[in-house]
């Protein structure tokens, strides 16, 4: 079997040019990805003053934590029909 033979050389210039190209097009994507959670970030912390004034919590701070949607999700998985809750009318 003949051995392969690369005919890329990663030192030379137009290989470093263009990988540079790649590299500053893939960054910029990522910061693309990046900006609509930045605003998300800068939203919530200016209103976390109006929040404060109010003695709320900022919506970030209600979420569920993790454990309790592990359970109800461990719990939905394992009831084949939808489960209702309701009260007896006599």
């Amino acid at each position: 079997m003949t051995p392969f033979e690369s005919r890329l050389h990663p030192d030379s210039g137009s290989f470093q040019a263009h990988f540079q190209a790649q590299r500053t097009g893939m960054l910029a994507l990522i910061d693309g990805l990046r900006a609509p959670g930045q605003r998300v970030i800068d939203a919530s912390a200016r209103a976390a003053a109006r929040f404060a004034r109010r003695g709320a919590l900022l919506p970030a701070t209600r979420a569920v934590p993790a454990p309790v949607l592990a359970t109800m999700r461990e719990a939905r998985a394992r009831t084949p029909h939808a489960v209702r809750f309701g009260v007896a009318r006599f």
